[in-house]
């Protein structure tokens, strides 16, 4: 009996996936561990969440993956056969799944920590303003922590993708738009950044959840769009080591 042949697009899915499975692993593993510690050694009372700072370093690493999918794959899968708009499409599958993810480990993050400080009576705090209100919820803690990751890694992928098509020189054209998009949304990871430029701006603003949405959204669909533009119209050439 045969089998029905896997997807092009579903079968470069699969790969991304994989390959990224242990730096995911080892990242959640480690932000975990770390908090633990911190939590251990902190004095009792009124405690700024530390699993919130986790916020930070998955920006961090969402931009890493991103920047990944771009050269650790896309020269390899097109050298095996794979076109543009399947790498496209299976970028944008692989992105919904890997946000996600981060989004649900941010919850379930949020969730033990809030357990650990209720069982000790302590008070919790958070140090920035978020979609939450508290870190029991979890909807809204996926979505923020979704949406921060998918911008950060579509941004990483946006710029090595425009250095893979254009060069260095418009390449480097691409890092100051994406900064620019990331600094008029207020993306949680340049946010020390603002700071430096007016005092006003200690904490990221308070945006209502549709200005959020709204706000975060259209930057992650323009990244999206012009990644999918760059690998469907002018010829890519598969390039070899």
């Amino acid at each position: 009996m045969m089998t029905k042949p896997i997807s092009p697009v579903v079968l470069t899915w699969q790969i991304l996936a994989r390959s990224t499975w242990l730096t995911f692993t080892l990242f959640w593993g480690v932000s975990g561990i770390l908090t633990v510690l911190l939590l251990a050694v902190d004095s009792p009372g009124i405690r700024s969440s530390y699993w919130e700072q986790v916020f930070e370093a998955l920006n961090i690493y969402a931009f890493v993956v991103g920047v990944r999918v771009t050269y650790g794959h896309l020269t390899i899968l097109m050298n095996h056969g794979v076109t543009r708009k399947q790498m496209a499409l299976a970028t944008l599958l692989f992105a919904l799944v890997f946000t996600l993810a981060n989004g649900i480990m941010m919850g379930i993050g949020f969730a033990l920590e809030h357990a650990a400080y209720s069982s000790n009576a302590w008070q919790e705090a958070f140090a920035q303003p978020h979609l939450f209100k508290t870190a029991v919820d979890f909807p809204a803690i996926v979505a923020e922590g979704l949406i921060l990751s998918a911008s950060t890694f579509l941004g990483g992928h946006f710029i090595a993708t425009t250095f893979y098509r254009f060069g260095k020189i418009i390449g480097m054209f691409s890092i100051g738009l994406y900064l620019l998009i990331s600094f008029s949304l207020e993306v949680r990871s340049y946010s020390n950044a603002i700071v430096t430029f007016t005092s006003d701006l200690t904490r990221k603003s308070d945006f209502t959840a549709a200005e959020f949405f709204l706000w975060n959204g259209g930057g992650i669909a323009l990244l999206a769009l012009l990644i999918q533009y760059m690998l469907q119209t002018t010829e890519i050439k598969a390039k070899t080591r």
